[in-house]
């Protein structure tokens, strides 16, 4: 399965994207382990879409970064409950991309715009708001 699409470098936008990272998401409720209640977190892992180290955040209010996950892939609410739906019975949910079947494939400005970041995982001003 190929992970990224061929792209042109005559296009000004096919040469921009070639010098970006793109990676791949995969969503899963953890324990949050500083919590007597035993409450979860969203973690998400981003894993690059060729060379480089993945990206983990951990997320204490799932709901409103899973929404913004959603709303960036264009999901229906079809889509929206069966990736809850996983998540709910303990299952890693990879982000697929319903047009194609293939993983979704996530620019880093993307993962930036909720709050990961290559260069330290989770971005501290998320991690300490809340």
């Amino acid at each position: 399965m190929n992970l990224i699409k061929k792209i042109d470098t005559n296009d000004p936008e096919g040469a921009e994207m070639e010098n970006t990272h793109h990676y791949t998401l995969q969503l899963r409720f953890v324990e949050n382990s500083s919590d007597a209640m035993g409450s979860s977190e969203l973690e998400v892992l981003a894993h690059p879409a060729g060379m480089g180290q993945p990206i983990q955040g951990r997320f204490p209010h799932w709901e409103p970064i899973f929404e913004d996950i959603c709303t960036l892939m264009r999901s229906s609410a079809f889509h929206r409950k069966a990736i809850q739906r996983t998540l709910a019975a303990g299952l890693a949910a990879h982000l697929i991309n319903r047009e194609t079947g293939d993983k979704h494939i996530f620019s880093e400005a993307e993962l930036a715009s909720f709050s990961l970041t290559p260069m330290g995982g989770l971005d501290e001003g998320l991690s300490s708001a809340a």
